[in-house]
């Protein structure tokens, strides 16, 4: 059974893809608006977080996106972030279509009106880190070219991610929800 995922043509226009041998190379590939995405990465957008690893990083996973351009916060909406902060981040991922949530509590449902919750974390003066609230309530990431992951650096399943170990990214910002259809990722 194929992914379900979405592919835009040359004019822009969306279409569902259910093709268990998606190309990964035809981007972009966006995820679903809803459900929540599930913790596969076999499967997710067509397995092209794996297949195209190196060139996706977690704003890319987090937003469930795959654009092979490793993409950053703003560049999709025209104004990338400037200085690594919480507030610039979060300004550019808001012109880019997140929607703030909060940062006092972890979300404990996916959101009523669709799509799903990220979390944003800052590695102070260096760069960010997204984490993504998956179907199940759990969380996940993909740090950089690395392997997507559902455990933090102790190796713990990751249910708040205020809490959870991602260091060298300590500085906890907040979350947001997003829908993939409605981002412009870059």
């Amino acid at each position: 059974e194929g992914h379900r995922c979405f592919r835009s043509n040359e004019n822009g226009v969306r279409a569902t893809v259910e093709d268990p041998e998606t190309n990964c190379k035809d981007t972009p590939i966006v995820g679903p608006d809803s459900p929540a995405p599930e913790y596969s990465p076999k499967s997710d957008d067509g397995g092209c977080f794996i297949t195209e690893q190196r060139h996706n990083n977690c704003y890319n996973y987090g937003n469930d996106v795959v654009t092979n351009t490793f993409a950053q916060p703003g560049r999709g909406s025209g104004e990338k972030w400037k200085s690594n902060t919480c507030e610039d981040v979060r300004a550019a991922a808001e012109r880019d279509g997140l929607v703030w949530h909060g940062n006092e509590a972890v979300p404990t449902s996916q959101p009523e009106e669709g799509g799903h919750y990220v979390a944003l974390l800052i590695w102070p003066n260096t760069n960010f880190h997204w984490i993504r609230m998956d179907r199940d309530l759990l969380w996940s990431h993909k740090p950089g070219q690395t392997a997507v992951r559902n455990v933090d650096n102790t190796g713990s399943k990751i249910t708040d991610p205020s809490q959870s170990d991602f260091s060298p990214w300590t500085q906890f910002c907040g979350y947001f929800r997003t829908v993939p259809s409605n981002t412009t990722l870059n």
